[in-house]
Parts: structure tokens; sequence; C-alpha cells
């Protein structure tokens, strides 16, 4: 997943406990669309 996120597309990879809803509106207010996959 990292290679593929960070090395193929140049991507970034988060890892953090906040609250999905959170972290979309503090992401969206800096104009990315960011892909959410929630472990459990």
């Amino acid at each position: 997943l990292l290679h593929t996120v960070c090395i193929q597309h140049q991507g970034q990879v988060f890892i953090t406990d906040t609250h999905s809803e959170r972290l979309l509106q503090h992401l969206q207010t800096i104009d990315i669309t960011p892909q959410i996959i929630t472990l459990a």
C-alpha cells in the first residue's frame, strides 16, 4: 500500500485516530479530496 500510494502515485498516507468526518472537513478547506480507509 505504501509503495503504491507514495512511490507510484507520489501521494501521502496519514495514519490517525481522528474521526473521519473531522479529518475530511479539515482537508477540504485546503482543496484536497482524500480517500479514507478505515481499519478495524
